[in-house]
């Protein structure tokens, strides 16, 4: 596997975390319900699963097809 890869998409998923906080934060700190606050962290959270998921499958294609070629 590419270490360019690995590196892209480790990037990536720290920006990823690093807003998803930011926003936490924000939603956090405003007058919204409790029951919108909840729902947007829940949001969160399950944005930042799919991302891993998502990240994992880029990095098994890419090796899978390293080893094809």
């Amino acid at each position: 596997m590419k270490i360019d890869i690995v590196l892209v998409g480790g990037i990536g998923f720290l920006l990823l975390v690093g807003a998803l906080y930011l926003a936490s934060v924000f939603v956090s700190k405003s007058n919204l319900s409790e029951r919108a606050k909840r729902i947007l962290h829940y949001a969160g959270f399950a944005t930042v699963i799919i991302a891993c998921i998502l990240m994992f499958d880029w990095y098994s294609k890419t090796y899978m097809a390293q080893l094809a070629s």
